[in-house]
């Protein structure tokens, strides 16, 4: 019956973590990949985009763009999703083996735990998010935080500079898992092998295409007010049902804190679980770091829940049941996967989201069929920063308007071109526009339809300066004669 039961677990995370690989930058992942695979080096120019062709690329995530190329190129997009699901179930198995000690239920309620709290690892696929979260994860495994000072010295600790060598190849998460592995290790560095590990983990990190640079783009990403407007990047509302949820994981760790008569062994874990906690509350990319330290934490706390079978059927009956009724109704957490994910396409990709009580869309498959039968006659084009990263692999013959490696920060005092793009929208005055075209001096433009922006360049287009080959109701393509 256990056999069973843990048999059901593995194929619920399966189930509800096989999500659309819907990255909106995975055009621009695959254009890097593609030129690595192409030239053997490593993308550092930009080549892709209009605006700042001096820029020096700082990218720690050129590994998992010659990984999601080679996926893509050789298994479109249905291996992005069942990858992120394997590598979902993986980190769940990680963080609570072994489990042969660990009950049905308590493996059901941890399973809830990190496929509420972590949804980013697999929510649009396979991302660089996701390997990172496995580099996280192992993090956690080779340190053994929770173990006895002896056993630590014995752990896996010193692989840790193999890990970060990897991990800084394939995402900027890197930067975190240090600061969180050097809380974990401050009470064992009188330990030569320890601390030698430590120190190699944070040396490790400059081999790579920009070595220090890399430590550069973690500060200034760390230091960079304007991420607020990335969606991942927003704080969690404090009155949504997902943070309250996440509130009562919290008190959860909290108590089962206090429960247990280690309190000072498990200070250094409980030091980095807050300061995870407080990041997960200010930008929604790190909940996933929390889901995993909270399923971590839990499974080697909580009780084993050794329960008569009929409660424990009762139990994971009803967790099933929220599972079921969520993913049917509510849609906070789990989502069901489509039916068309094993023959997804660009078409699918494109397909229109509900946001904010209305329908939106990243990208044009109609607009790329027009782009491509009669391609415009200079690179330099406008489109929405959502729309680059598709419009990067679909249409390789134009340049888009920003690289997505592009900083939005500032550089040597220039205005991020990310942040432009986004104020020409803000601002209704068709001046605006006018000043943008006169700065690029753009050959074509991809905009939104509900905004109006588009009711001026109409005006051009009756005085015949633009033409505007195709209009629906989410986006108008314009060419300038």
């Amino acid at each position: 019956m256990d056999r069973f039961l843990k048999i059901t677990i593995i194929i619920i995370i399966l189930f509800f973590s096989l999500q659309p690989p819907v990255d909106l930058d995975l055009g621009w992942h695959l254009r890097y990949g593609e030129y690595f695979w192409q030239t053997g080096q490593v993308l550092k120019d930009n080549i892709l985009s209009v605006v700042w062709p001096d820029y020096a690329w700082v990218q720690a995530s050129w590994g998992y763009d010659l990984i999601v190329y080679q996926l893509f190129t050789r298994f479109n997009f249905f291996s992005l999703s069942l990858s992120a699901s394997v590598i979902s179930l993986l980190i769940f198995w990680l963080l609570t083996r072994p489990w042969s000690k660990q009950s049905p239920v308590k493996l059901f309620f941890l399973a809830t735990v990190l496929l509420t709290q972590a949804t980013l690892i697999f929510a649009s696929g396979l991302r660089a998010q996701t390997l990172s979260a496995l580099m996280f994860t192992l993090m956690l495994i080779f340190i053994n935080p929770l173990s006895t000072p002896r056993s630590l010295a014995r752990s896996g600790a010193l692989f840790l500079p193999i890990l970060f060598l990897f991990w800084a190849n394939l995402h900027g998460g890197f930067a975190l898992g240090l600061i969180i592995t050097t809380i974990l290790l401050l009470p064992h560095l009188r330990q030569s092998k320890i601390a030698l590990a430590l120190i190699l983990s944070w040396l490790v990190p400059l081999v790579n295409p920009r070595s220090i640079n890399l430590y550069q783009e973690a500060f200034n990403h760390s230091t960079n007010a304007n991420l607020n407007i990335i969606s991942e990047w927003m704080p969690v509302p404090l009155t949504s049902v997902v943070a309250i949820i996440s509130i009562l994981v919290f008190i959860l760790v909290v108590i089962m804190y206090l429960h247990r008569r280690r309190h000072l062994q498990d200070l250094p874990y409980m030091l980095a679980f807050l300061i995870v906690t407080y990041l997960a509350f200010t930008a929604l990319r790190f909940m996933i770091q929390y889901g995993i330290m909270t399923t971590y934490y839990l499974s080697r706390t909580l009780p084993s829940f050794k329960l008569p079978r009929a409660t424990s059927a009762i139990i994971i009956a009803s967790l099933i049941g929220l599972m079921i009724f969520d993913a049917t109704t509510t849609h906070y957490y789990f989502v069901a996967p489509r039916p068309q994910l094993l023959q997804f396409s660009w078409a699918d990709y494109c397909q229109p989201l509900l946001s904010y009580h209305r329908q939106v869309k990243d990208c044009s498959e109609e607009i790329t069929a027009v782009m491509l039968a009669n391609p415009p006659a200079g690179e330099a084009g406008f489109h929405p920063y959502n729309y680059g990263g598709y419009l990067s692999w679909r249409v390789p013959q134009v340049k888009t308007f920003v690289d997505g490696r592009m900083a939005s920060w500032q550089d040597h005092g220039r205005t991020p071109p990310v942040i432009e793009g986004d104020q020409v929208f803000l601002d209704k005055t068709p001046l605006t526009w006018r000043k943008f075209d006169s700065q690029y001096h753009f050959n074509w433009a991809i905009i939104p339809t509900h905004t109006s922006i588009v009711s001026y360049l109409d005006t051009l287009v009756t005085a015949g300066l633009w033409t505007r080959p195709y209009q629906d109701q989410f986006y108008t393509y314009y060419v300038k004669n």
